[in-house]
């Protein structure tokens, strides 16, 4: 008899412990404060401090760079395929242009990008950007200031959208 109560009293702990630890856990479930797995809340987006510098924080600034790139790849396309009626010679030194420019083309981007955000574009940044790519032909010089002016006029555009 003793044993069987024994028995009785360690079931009925078992379930206890069992019924309280489903409790405790049940209590704060996710269901229950309105958690739905298929639609989570979308994510936090934290805000970027005024002491780090601007990169690209707009969708905005964004397609802007990807059009003016673009718009200066085909440009510079354009112009080689023109260049093919002058010869292979004048050709490949086209083609050696491009790769220059569009190196020159990262390099101002990346120096564009990464600036503070209180910093302007000055006209010693537009001078070494051309000073990097002096050497070139002046056809391709004249389709790259084309698009300097380009993006000059967009950059104050989404200043003045954006007032940076």
């Amino acid at each position: 008899m003793h044993q069987r109560s024994f028995k009785v009293v360690l079931l009925l702990l078992m379930f206890l412990i069992t019924l309280g630890a489903g409790l405790y856990a049940g209590g704060s479930s996710e269901a229950d404060q309105g958690y739905d797995p298929l639609n989570p809340p979308p994510p936090e987006i934290p805000e970027i401090p005024e002491h780090i510098p601007r990169i690209i924080r707009t969708i905005d600034d964004q397609l802007l760079i990807i059009e003016s790139y673009g718009g200066f790849l085909q440009s510079a396309r354009d112009l080689l395929k023109d260049s093919k009626q002058f010869g292979l010679e004048r050709n490949a030194a086209g083609i050696q242009a491009f790769r220059t420019v569009r190196q020159q083309w990262f390099v101002f981007f990346t120096h564009l990008t990464y600036r503070p955000k209180d910093d302007s574009l000055t006209s010693q940044d537009i001078a070494s950007f051309f000073d990097g790519i002096s050497s070139l032909d002046s056809d391709l010089i004249q389709v790259v200031e084309d698009l300097n002016d380009y993006i000059d006029s967009q950059r104050v555009l989404t200043s003045e959208k954006y007032q940076l």
